[in-house]
């Protein structure tokens, strides 16, 4: 008797498998909905701290990464090699930056042209405090498109294209863990190893 009740159940688990509901694709309409409500939770985030890492294969660049960004606009960035060879630190906001490194202190209003003069590469700074957010900047034209979610998938934006392979939940957030950002002459690997939604108050 014990191997028809084993068919039995077999057939039972098979049967309560087909009546579990697929994952449906969202339609264009539906996604356009879900990216809506997205991006409007997003931009209710006024500060932020990320710790990660950037690489470029064709540079032969790696490096750590904190992007700390507060609700008065003010951001610091630092990037920095293996045991904080070559670190370089650029506080400020979108109309003056102090840059910090070997060569002292300088001040620029256009730290990504300080950035390629230095290094001969840059990052795109103007635009990372929203793409890290996982959204394009809305003062300025994009060409987004979204993934099953109705997240972003890719954007092209300020002559880089962002492609945007990993989220993770953070809270109430989908939030960005891997992208890639490429303008033609440098593509960056970008990885977020950790969030902090309240960087004021929380531990640095």
């Amino acid at each position: 008797m014990k191997a028809p009740i084993a068919a039995l159940a077999a057939l039972l688990l098979l049967a309560g498998c087909s009546l579990t509901p697929q994952q449906r694709e969202l339609s264009s309409t539906e996604k356009g909905a879900a990216y809506a409500r997205h991006e409007a939770q997003i931009l209710g985030i006024e500060s932020f701290q990320v710790d990660g890492r950037a690489a470029s294969a064709e540079l032969g660049f790696r490096a750590d990464l904190r992007w700390l960004e507060r609700a008065d606009r003010h951001y610091e960035l630092r990037l920095a090699g293996p045991f904080g060879a070559g670190a370089v630190e650029l506080r400020g906001d979108p109309d003056l930056v102090e840059v910090r490194s070997s060569e002292g202190v300088q001040q620029t209003a256009d730290p990504e042209g300080w950035i390629r003069k230095r290094y001969g590469w840059t990052l795109p700074i103007s635009g990372l405090r929203y793409w890290a957010l996982g959204i394009p900047n809305p003062r300025l034209p994009s060409q987004p498109s979204l993934d099953a979610q109705g997240r972003l998938a890719t954007l092209i934006q300020s002559g880089w294209k962002l492609t945007y392979s990993e989220y993770r939940r953070e809270g109430e957030y989908d939030l960005p863990r891997r992208f890639e950002a490429d303008n033609g002459q440098v593509r960056l690997k970008l990885l977020i190893d950790r969030w902090n939604l309240q960087p004021e108050t929380g531990s640095p």
